[in-house]
Order: C-alpha cells, then structure tokens, then sequence
C-alpha cells in the first residue's frame, strides 16, 4: 500500500512535468495532499491511547512537631536536724566557803615572815565536819613560771589551820598576780568535788598567806 502511494505520487510529479515542458513553461500548482515515508505508516490519532501516569506522587508525609515532655524536678525533702538535748550540769559536791579567799600576813611560819607566800585553808562536810584526805591541787602560773602543787587535806604539821586543813607554799617572794592561779578540790578517787577557782595573790607582806576554806553543798 505504502508503494502504491509513493508510485502514485512520482507519476503526479512527472506528468507536471511533462505538461510544463510541453505546455509551454507554464507551472501549475501542485498541493501535495501529504508527506509520506518510506517506510512510515501514519497511526491516526484516534487509535493513539494515552497512557495515564501511573506515577502519581505520594504525598510527604506531615510532620508534628511534637514537645519533648519537661522534666519536673521531684523535691528531696529536706532532713530537719533535731537539736541534742543540753545536758544540765551535775553541782559538784562542793564550794568555796563563803568570806573568802581572805589575805593575811603569814602567821604558820613567823620565821620566814614576807620571804614566803603561799595558800591554806580547811575543807569540811556539810555539816561542818573537818574532811581529811581530800586532794587539794594548785596550778597556774607564779612570779613568771609555771606552777603546779598537789597536797592532801589534814596532814598539815602542827594543824596550823585547824582540822582537815591544807597548805601550798607558792614561793619565798610575795608577788602580785592577777588571777593566774586556780585552786580545786578533788576526792581521794581522783574525782573533782569543786571546779577550779582562780585567785590573786599580793607582795604586800600583810597579804602573803592567802586563806581558801571549801564546804560541801
């Protein structure tokens, strides 16, 4: 079929041709009524079937953002610290006796008169007995050194003092102090029956024998 038609259409040209040459040189009008190939066979549009896109594309899909939950701080609760009950201190048995210490020039030793100093006095219970054995300590400091003296109450010589009396040679000069020594009393188990009392002494000779009684409460 596809020959036939290209034949038809050279001998339509050739016999333009040949009426030009013949006819004088006139050229009729030739419309060709189609282009045709070789070896082409025109497909008519109704017979084309369009082929839908099947490729349809996917939405994306939409993302939420979504708020990370905040963390809630969980409260540790705070330990509440009971205070430790205060203990009452126990009164020690004993005290110093009331009028003293007193000052007075150094009459246990007339021989050595103003070139001695030192501290007595007596212990006694609370009914006014005289205490022996009892430990009677001084300590502190005397004339720039340290000093420290422990007697038993009731050994005095001569009992200078009286009954369950005490004595403590604190040097052979008198000298002035200002509360650097302390006194206290102790049982002969070594427990303290006073607390620790401090005194003054004096380089008045009038005033070198200072005398310190304790009695029990």
């Amino acid at each position: 079929m596809v020959k036939k038609l290209i034949w038809l259409s050279i001998t339509v040209l050739l016999t333009a041709v040949t009426v030009y040459v013949t006819g004088g040189g006139t050229t009729p009008t030739v419309t060709p009524t189609a282009t045709l190939c070789a070896d082409c066979t025109a497909v008519p549009t109704s017979d084309v079937t369009t082929t839908p896109d099947t490729n349809t594309a996917t939405p994306a899909a939409t993302l939420t953002a979504t708020t990370a939950p905040t963390a809630t701080a969980t409260l540790v609760p705070t330990a509440t610290s009971t205070p430790a009950p205060t203990a009452t201190p126990t009164p020690l048995a004993y005290a110093v006796q009331a009028d003293t210490p007193v000052y007075m020039t150094n009459f246990a030793h007339t021989d050595a008169a103003c070139n001695w100093a030192g501290v007595a006095g007596q212990i006694f219970a609370s009914d006014g007995t005289p205490v022996q054995n009892y430990i009677v300590k001084v300590f502190g400091t005397y004339n720039g050194s340290a000093f420290s003296s422990l007697v038993i109450s009731g050994t005095v010589t001569n009992d200078p003092y009286g009954p369950g009396g005490y004595e403590v040679k604190l040097g052979s000069t008198a000298v002035n102090t200002s509360n650097t020594l302390s006194i206290q009393v102790f049982d002969n188990t070594g427990k303290a029956m006073t607390s620790a009392l401090t005194f003054s002494t004096y380089a008045d000779c009038s005033k070198n024998l200072v005398i310190i009684n304790f009695k029990a409460n």
